[in-house]
């Protein structure tokens, strides 16, 4: 079966276009898409701007799974460009073959199933490893560009749809800025030069999408302090730290997710956030990270000059500088010799 005969009833025929109803009923979605929309605009440098996009469609669409496609001129079809909440090897085997996704690009509408009668549509259910999807198209400047497909178990309504859809439209608008990062380097301030780090202003307003999103979806979030003292035995270090910046904030960042944020807030002063991660996952991060830094330092850093802590959301604050500040606090109050094993206040 073709995907060009694909059953009309899959396609969402309805106008992506917000209703007072979707309004009042979608309002915490739509200030979500709102501030995805502005945090996406400011991420085309640093760690690439296709992640941050799909992780900020997959929290409008509710997704347990989310898949991105970008169109290959040269095979006439997709090919997987970044995932979220999928492990290699399912990633691997989805990477050229998705039909779902390809008809939605193909007809330029967006594509729902749950639980298809049609043999090779339950085949191809089968494979995405979920009894629902949305696929949405993706075009820019009127060509092809590629397709966000989401995967859950309940069914997706036409509502979150059209919601999604709009999303995908606001950001056509954007891709040619966002494709063209390197282009914009100059004028991009979200990115540090001397550490490739996100400038500390816009790691907060990161921090405060992160927690928007930990709130709606009930998902853990975690903040990491890392810093080295800038006194050694009670006096100053006299700017004899034992590595440089760059190769501290490169093992800081080695460590963490693609979709976590980090910033240096000054000096070899680290603060990460780490979403969907409990404090007892962070911990482990948290071990690695030290031990990338002692080994940097060659064995000269005394252990009682590496401050690390953390805070969770939202235990230990609501607000990103009370999360910041609870976090370097649990720092400061776990100074002391640390083992290379140790347990983080």
């Amino acid at each position: 079966m073709s995907i060009l005969e694909l059953d009309p009833t899959y396609l969402l025929h309805d106008p992506p276009e917000l209703t007072r109803a979707m309004a009042a009923a979608r309002w915490r979605e739509l200030n979500m898409l709102i501030h995805s929309i502005s945090l996406l605009s400011e991420e085309n440098t640093g760690r690439g701007p296709l992640l941050p996009l799909l992780r900020a469609s997959a929290t409008l669409a509710g997704a347990d799974r989310a898949l991105l496609y970008r169109w290959d001129d040269v095979t006439g079809g997709l090919r997987l460009t970044a995932a979220h909440g999928l492990d290699d090897a399912h990633a691997e085997r989805l990477y050229t073959h998705n039909e779902p996704a390809r008809a939605s690009l193909l007809h330029r509408k967006p594509v729902l199933l749950s639980g298809p009668d049609e043999p090779w549509l339950a085949d191809e259910m089968c494979r995405l490893g979920s009894r629902s999807s949305l696929s949405v198209p993706v075009t820019c400047e009127g060509m092809p560009w590629g397709a966000m497909q989401f995967l859950r178990e309940r069914p997706y309504v036409r509502e979150e749809a059209v919601l999604v859809w709009m999303y995908a439209l606001m950001v056509e608008g954007m891709l040619p800025l966002l494709m063209a990062s390197a282009r914009h380097a100059d004028r991009n301030a979200t990115v540090d030069a001397a550490t490739g780090l996100l400038m500390p202003s816009h790691f907060r307003r990161r921090l405060s999408w992160e927690m928007q999103r930990a709130e709606w979806m009930a998902r853990p979030l975690t903040v990491l302090c890392v810093e080295v003292t800038e006194m050694l035995h009670g006096r100053p270090r006299g700017g004899s730290l034992p590595f440089s910046l760059q190769a501290a904030a490169s093992v800081v960042q080695k460590t963490l997710r693609p979709h976590d944020a980090v910033t240096c807030l000054g000096g070899h002063h680290f603060v990460a956030a780490m979403p969907d991660t409990s404090g007892e996952e962070a911990a482990r991060a948290v071990d690695v990270i030290r031990d990338g830094l002692l080994d940097c330092s060659g064995g000269t850093l005394p252990v009682f000059d590496l401050l690390m802590g953390r805070s969770t959301f939202p235990e230990d604050g609501r607000t990103e500088a009370e999360l910041i500040r609870a976090a370097c606090a649990s720092g400061r109050q776990s100074r002391g010799r640390i083992s290379r094993s140790p347990r983080v206040g």
